[in-house]
């Protein structure tokens, strides 16, 4: 989920936040698919990144340690 910032939650705009259920905690976030950002409707995310990240399918994992660069995909390396 991405933050549009609109709400008092107290996160940013456009800051990622994991989300296990179903549906969209509020109207406040937009699922991180890939989606383009509605410029009229969301001006302020929209600034930042036309284009919401697309993580379906990747795991998102915190800085430090093994990962590599800030903001970078790695591939996995578990092959079945």
């Amino acid at each position: 989920m991405t933050s549009l910032g609109n709400s008092t939650d107290g996160l940013e705009i456009g800051m990622v936040v994991a989300w296990t259920l179903s549906v969209n905690p509020s109207d406040n976030y937009l699922e991180c698919n890939g989606q383009v950002v509605d410029g009229s409707k969301y001006p302020k995310l929209y600034a930042l990144m036309h284009n919401v990240p697309d993580y379906r399918g990747v795991f998102l994992r915190g800085l430090g340690g093994n990962s590599a660069s800030l903001g970078e995909l790695q591939g996995d390396a578990i092959r079945n």
